[in-house]
């Protein structure tokens, strides 16, 4: 997993991650 590019989908998951934390 090592994109160039930071498509908002991955932003998104990532930081619905962090808050369902």
């Amino acid at each position: 997993m090592g994109q160039t590019v930071t498509t908002p989908l991955s932003l998104t998951l990532q930081h619905w991650g962090d808050v369902q934390r």
